[in-house]
């Protein structure tokens, strides 16, 4: 089994591009990987690639990879498209195959670089990094990450559990600095199990080449006929969500354990983001006899049981009484302690 940790932080204007999902030392790790920033990067001080590039420009840009380990090693260069994760963030951790219809330019098409490099060890190899700009100029930004991943040796492959470190270095490339009107779109409601859990999946689009930060999603659930009495009410605010540039979201509203029952539903909520964009939503949809049958049989199957022949009560008596024999020991310990200064 594989666990690929991302090594590396950066931020894209607020939108976070990676943080690091385990910890290390420097001598499980052996390498690291350093942008080599050109005279048309826009923020000096960054510490990811921030281009300003003109129609039809070419440009090779270069990062270096630092073996810092006593074994030769190869590493495997990939420009992933930034995309919306399932969580609802702006993830670079991966090259999706399937691109949103609104995506113009898919970063294959304009960045190119060498699927691997072999780097000795002690030492330190440019990976150049190709960029050809389409021929029209466009508003707004192309986001993706440059991934290094060790790759493994042969007395690893052989083994069971591993961990495959990659770094992960912003690349925004941008031709002027209009501003783009933000746009999002609800494609379809549809209602299924997440995570043990039932939902309903609000499938979000951003056709835009501007990626969205800070987004906040606040709604309810009510029977069609009956708004006064929604099923189920939601809030995920301040969690600091984004959308990347031409992505879908798939917004699942999770309801726990509950159970779902056939009907008409709708699902009205708002989303607002950093720059005071307010997008409502109000859509009908409809939970069969059979979706509601198969999710309750794997939500209600999960569900935690209490345990058979004691009634929550005896449960709740029994923590009061836990509570006052603490408070008595505590008491006594006050007074032992008390005795023994004296």
């Amino acid at each position: 089994m594989k666990k690929i940790s991302l090594l590396v932080a950066l931020l894209f204007g607020g939108v976070v591009l990676g943080g690091p999902v385990a910890n290390a030392d420097e001598g499980e790790i052996g390498f690291t990987i350093s942008p080599n920033l050109p005279e048309n990067q826009i923020d000096k001080e960054a510490g990811y690639f921030d281009l300003r590039m003109t129609p039809g420009q070419e440009q090779t840009i270069e990062v270096s990879v630092i073996n810092q380990s006593t074994q030769d090693a190869v590493y495997d260069i990939n420009i992933n498209q930034a995309n919306t994760n399932e969580s609802g963030f702006v993830d670079y951790s991966e090259n999706l195959k399937d691109k949103d219809e609104s995506m113009k330019y898919a970063t294959e098409d304009i960045v190119n670089a060498a699927d691997n490099i072999a780097v000795p060890a002690g030492e330190t190899v440019n990976v150049p990094i190709t960029i050809t700009m389409p021929d029209e100029e466009f508003d707004g930004e192309i986001l993706a990450g440059i991934q290094v991943l060790k790759e493994e040796a042969e007395e690893e492959q052989s083994s069971g559990f591993k961990n495959e470190y990659a770094y992960l270095i912003g690349l925004r490339l941008t031709m002027n600095d209009n501003k783009v009107m933000r746009e999002l779109n609800l494609k379809g409601i549809e209602v299924d199990e997440t995570f043990g859990e039932s939902a309903v999946i609000a499938t979000l689009q951003n056709p835009t080449m501007d990626a969205i930060g800070k987004m906040d999603y606040v709604g309810k659930i009510y029977p069609k006929d009956d708004k006064e009495n929604p099923i189920h009410e939601f809030s995920y605010v301040g969690n600091e969500m984004s959308m990347a540039p031409n992505s879908i979201y798939n917004f699942a509203i999770t309801m726990g354990s509950k159970e779902l029952k056939a009907g008409e539903y709708v699902v009205d909520f708002t989303v607002n983001d950093a720059q005071g964009n307010q997008w409502e939503f109000n859509e009908e949809f409809t939970i069969t006899k059979e979706k509601a049958e198969a999710v309750n049989e794997i939500v209600i199957a999960d569900a935690p049981k209490a345990e058979a022949g004691i009634p929550g009560w005896a449960f709740a008596v029994g923590g009061i009484l836990t509570g006052l024999v603490i408070m008595m020991g505590i008491l006594l310990l006050k007074k032992q302690i008390a005795h023994s200064k004296n």
